[in-house]
């Protein structure tokens, strides 16, 4: 049986693919996916008409109906299990509900496939997905799974920050989500192993063989396939770069906070894992911290509702009020910040440590399909499966 708190649930990740068919409606109805799309495999059930009903059309409307469906189901790792009540009650005092936050710990890295394995077989038991890069939003879009919504038209008054984060997306994926964090990768080290005087300061140094079975990296090859958009390395570099990499025989973790995990430990002295997840496990007493090296692989992470919403006008409630008035309170438990935030920490980080580092990030449909291309052969080259 599922787990209590407070009247928040936390389903097992092994459960989330045994739910029964959700009857759910669209949060608002999709549009088509964009041209380039055409033969992708969508779910049967997928499409804008498949939907029972959509999401309210005004804020009151959108908020009662969210009283009525009384939960939101969120599938990712903001916030996990220990903070869900945190984050629940806040949100519930603000809008005056008594709305139940079910979260299902499932890895950024595993959630599309998860998503996508569901609607195949007709199942929508998720609402909202919290933090889907640009790349994995993308191929959710084109599967049909994610609801397109007017956010500014249906919050802007209510939570006037919203302005701010359903402008910060990339152009092609306006509407199917605001933005939630900036994500920024870089090394994280063991402080009891390894002195601040003897960190690498670029991302060819770890090449050297002297790393040679001292470095964790993720499995799924991230956060190389953002480096394939940057114009003096694109796909040929990085994958120069991962190649090398992967002859120093790293330790390969299933996600960033199994990276930091291993290294907290001392079972490698060095990793590379997104500086939020970095900063929070330093921030609950691991002994780890950051060294921001000669590039950033950056990306936005989006709250993204899904088009087939069991509670489709919780999930926009909640999505919306994440990526504004929940900012502080994510900030002061996951380090969530936009980089747009005035004097956000992060951004502090980076000019105290390395003012020069170049961030880079998909700016387009272009870039997001670089990404999509290359994160398959950076897994390949990691695992050996190349």
């Amino acid at each position: 049986m599922p787990r209590r708190h407070r009247g928040l649930v936390h389903v097992p990740t092994f459960l989330v693919l045994l739910g029964l068919t959700g009857c759910g409606a669209a949060a608002t109805a999709p549009s088509a996916p964009p041209a380039s799309t055409a033969g992708s495999a969508k779910p049967a059930g997928s499409s804008a008409a498949a939907g029972a009903s959509a999401a309210g059309a005004s804020f009151a409307a959108v908020l009662e109906g969210a009283k009525k469906e009384g939960k939101v189901v969120s599938w990712g790792l903001f916030p996990i299990e220990a903070d869900g009540p945190k984050v629940q009650q806040a949100f519930n005092q603000r809008f005056g509900t008594n709305i139940q936050l079910e979260i299902n710990p499932v890895a950024a890295t595993e959630v599309n496939g998860r998503v996508t394995a569901e609607a195949q077989a007709g199942r929508y038991n998720v609402d909202v997905i919290p933090t889907a890069e640009s790349g994995r939003e993308a191929d959710l879009v084109q599967r049909g799974l994610v609801a397109k919504t007017d956010w500014v038209g249906l919050f802007g008054k209510e939570l006037p920050d919203i302005q701010e984060a359903a402008a910060e997306t990339l152009p092609t994926l306006q509407g199917y989500g605001p933005k939630f964090y900036d994500a920024g990768y870089a090394l994280v080290y063991n402080t009891k192993q390894v002195k601040p005087a003897d960190l690498p300061s670029r991302f060819a140094d770890l090449t050297d063989a002297k790393y040679r079975g001292k470095l964790a990296l993720i499995a799924d090859g991230s956060p190389f396939q953002l480096l394939a958009v940057d114009p003096g390395l694109e796909p040929a570099g990085a994958e120069q770069l991962l190649t090398s990499l992967a002859a120093n025989k790293p330790l390969l973790q299933s996600s960033a906070p199994t990276v930091v995990d291993v290294v907290s430990r001392g079972e490698v002295p060095f990793g590379i894992a997104d500086y939020l997840t970095i900063l929070t496990g330093k921030a609950n007493g691991q002994p780890v911290d950051i060294r921001i090296l000669d590039y950033i692989p950056s990306d936005s992470r989006y709250m993204v509702p899904m088009a087939r919403a069991p509670h489709p006008n919780a999930a926009l409630l909640y999505g919306a009020w994440v990526v504004t008035e929940g900012m502080p309170l994510f900030g002061e438990l996951k380090h969530t910040f936009r980089l747009t935030q005035p004097n956000n920490p992060l951004s502090q980080v980076i000019q105290e440590q390395n003012p020069s580092a170049k961030r880079v990030l998909p700016k387009d449909e272009a870039d997001v399909a670089k990404v999509n291309d290359f994160r398959a052969k950076a897994s390949a080259i990691l695992t050996g499966a190349k």
